[in-house]
């Protein structure tokens, strides 16, 4: 499930180093953040939009790569189950 809680929500980062999510749910503390993998490759720029299910991202990532590298646009959910404790 996506893990929401927390009286501000969930906060969901990503990283142009590494394809995995990071979820918040203590308002940004610094000791509550985890590291969840994603189906969907990291980029330089990602968005990610909550869907209506509860549990799922949609995840848009801007791919790297040069002048001669194509970048296709592609659609995957990413689902996830939270941690124990989170």
């Amino acid at each position: 499930m996506l893990p929401t809680g927390g009286p501000n929500g969930t906060l969901v980062v990503g990283a142009y180093s590494t394809s995995d999510l990071f979820p918040n749910s203590q308002n940004g503390a610094a000791n509550a953040w985890t590291r969840i993998s994603s189906n969907v490759v990291g980029g330089y720029s990602r968005g990610m939009l909550p869907l209506t299910d509860g549990h799922s991202l949609l995840v848009l990532s801007g791919g790297s790569g040069g002048s001669n590298v194509r970048n296709p646009v592609t659609y995957r959910p990413s689902t996830w189950a939270a941690a124990s404790g989170t």
